[in-house]
């Protein structure tokens, strides 16, 4: 990825992985854990503007088109107030629709 010192980038995600996240996919206490991890690894600050506030958890994904095969390629603590505008997809969720400035 050529993108490696870029805060924000635009990521298209495939259809077949429209609505899925990892917090979807695995276990409450198992996401509960990672996001944790995550918050901690970040000293508690956002990964984008190293601001404090309410944290998210936020994971960047690598597509194998060729493959059809899908990798986390990173993980990060964006605080809230940071546009959730980075993942496009047709009809995506609303928070991230109300964020996006064009």
């Amino acid at each position: 990825m050529t993108t490696t010192n870029l805060k924000l980038t635009i990521e298209l995600v495939p259809a077949t992985s429209w609505y899925s996240n990892m917090r979807s996919i695995m276990a409450k206490p198992q996401w509960d854990t990672l996001r944790r991890k995550v918050y901690a690894d970040y000293h508690y600050i956002c990964g984008i503007c190293t601001a404090s506030g309410m944290l998210h958890c936020h994971e960047i994904w690598e597509y194998d088109d060729r493959e059809h095969i899908q990798n986390t390629y990173r993980i990060y603590s964006p605080v809230s107030s940071v546009p959730l505008g980075e993942t496009y997809w047709p009809g995506g969720n609303s928070g991230a629709r109300r964020n996006l400035e064009f």
